[in-house]
């Protein structure tokens, strides 16, 4: 089923154009499977080829390609905010009710969705940008944000800053890699299986540094406000 989605998505695009990237990325940030760890590679690929390519850019010459790999990261990452952000409305002020017709949409549980939201309330917004960039949760990350009412300026800024570095670095290693991109297509899904396991990594190193420099920073001021021992 995955798979004949994912092809529907990458003929919409190819027929569409940036037009239809757009489209297609608000669709995987409304919990849609689109497969955009393989998808944006793709992508990346029809540029580095010519069958993407806006033609605003021919005047740069040899930067023309770039600039289309720049514009089309820039049309992902405007189609993840607009998704993101439907996504986001519908936790917050759709509440409990909608976000557990979501759920069993997506198969996931009463407890699982509650984790979810006691997860983002408790590590804050940083926790949007660290899910920005695990394929299999992306898609809904914005869903518990907006339920656990995070602030909207800092949901909107992180998940800017991790759409656009894993759009942006998906779209560029597909353009590098050109015609040659059915052949590493095996190892990009493979690479997309392992994305959790490195984000929770780094999901834990973020809040190991974040709580030390929290202890070293305020340490002081508390030391300070503490009245001298008689």
């Amino acid at each position: 089923m995955e798979q004949h989605l994912g092809a529907l998505m990458m003929h919409i695009v190819t027929r569409a154009g940036l037009a239809g990237l757009f489209f297609v990325m608000v669709l995987g940030n409304i919990a849609v499977p689109i497969g955009s760890e393989v998808l944006l590679p793709i992508v990346g690929a029809l540029i580095a080829t010519g069958h993407l390519s806006s033609g605003l850019f021919a005047p740069l010459g040899m930067w023309q390609p770039l600039a289309d790999v720049a514009l089309a990261t820039l049309v992902a990452v405007a189609g993840e905010l607009v998704g993101g952000l439907l996504l986001y409305s519908l936790g917050r002020y759709g509440g409990a009710p909608a976000v557990t017709v979501v759920g069993r949409f997506l198969h996931l549980s009463d407890a699982a969705l509650a984790g979810l939201e006691h997860y983002y309330a408790r590590f804050g917004a940083p926790t949007v940008f660290v899910s920005r960039l695990i394929p299999l949760v992306r898609g809904i990350a914005a869903l518990p944000a907006g339920l656990s009412a995070m602030p909207l300026i800092g949901f909107l800024c992180y998940t800017l800053l991790g759409s656009l570095l894993f759009c942006g670095a998906l779209i560029t290693v597909g353009w590098h890699l050109g015609p040659s991109i059915v052949a590493w297509s095996p190892l990009l899904q493979r690479a997309g299986l392992l994305a959790p396991a490195l984000a929770v990594l780094l999901l834990i190193l973020a809040l190991v540094a974040g709580r030390f420099l929290h202890r070293v920073m305020w340490r002081p001021v508390v030391d300070e406000a503490a009245p001298p021992s008689s």
